[in-house]
């Protein structure tokens, strides 16, 4: 069983927000951030009509083994755990595609 260490296990804040990615590859929270203490988490909007591909920054979208990012479609979601979130990227399949994401 895992269990929950309030002391080091709670985030004492968090931040939202919704990120229109391209198809060109572009950091996912642009906004100055005080250093997560969890991480990030990603989802992709339920509307959107392609896929949205997450990771570092000059991945591809489905274009190349050696870069792509990991492919989200519509609604799903992913939780990365890192501290720089201006370290995560994202490119699109199609324009206007939107990326949900919560900072903790």
């Amino acid at each position: 069983m895992l269990e929950t260490n309030i002391n080091s296990d709670i985030s004492p804040d968090f931040h939202t927000a919704r990120t229109v990615i391209g198809t060109a590859a572009a950091q996912v929270v642009t906004t100055p951030m005080p250093n997560a203490l969890k991480g990030v988490q990603l989802k992709a909007g339920p509307t959107n009509t392609g896929i949205v591909y997450v990771g570092k920054s000059g991945l591809t979208a489905g274009s190349a083994a050696a870069t792509d990012g990991l492919p989200l479609q519509a609604g799903e979601g992913l939780f990365i755990p890192i501290k720089d979130v201006s370290k995560v990227f994202a490119i699109g399949s199609a324009a206007a595609q939107d990326l949900y994401w919560l900072v903790v």
